[in-house]
């Protein structure tokens, strides 16, 4: 029978902390195959890095997946578009579109918005499907007109 008091985000949170070790241990056998006998700390911490944005695991791939919302700041995001003009384009506030943009941060484990967008594209959520954002550029029109 299983343990009903386990949540799945208890469980992600697991998985992201065996995944954590399991980049740092896998970084350091690297660095030691490498004849680096002593790595240091931040050598350990860059590959690591590294490894993690080049192979995405369990935990981010089956992760939560983004809203249409999201994916929207995230591809404006990628053409440069400031949070401002976000803001004022979708008419929504300044405060509200920073969540949105920490709650895709969040989701992909992204440290900086450009990571989150290398993440998000190697993911399939960029370049968006043509239909993704339809319903929301057809409320845009009628709030624009209103």
């Amino acid at each position: 029978m299983a343990n009903k008091s386990i949540t799945p985000s208890k469980l992600r949170r697991k998985l992201i902390d065996i995944e954590e070790q399991y980049y740092e241990i896998t970084a350091e056998c690297l660095l030691r195959s490498a004849d680096i006998q002593n790595p240091t700390k931040q050598q350990i911490i860059n590959l690591k890095k590294y490894l993690a944005n080049t192979y995405f695991g369990f935990s981010l791939i089956f992760g939560k997946e983004l809203t249409d919302r999201e994916c929207n700041i995230l591809f404006r995001a990628t053409s440069g578009e400031k949070v401002t003009d976000t803001s004022s384009t979708l008419n929504i506030s300044l405060t509200r579109v920073a969540q949105l943009r920490l709650s895709v941060l969040k989701k992909l484990q992204a440290e900086n918005i450009e990571q989150a967008i290398y993440r998000a594209t190697r993911l399939g959520y960029l370049p968006p499907k043509a239909n993704a954002f339809k319903e929301q550029e057809t409320e845009e029109v009628k709030n624009a007109s209103s």
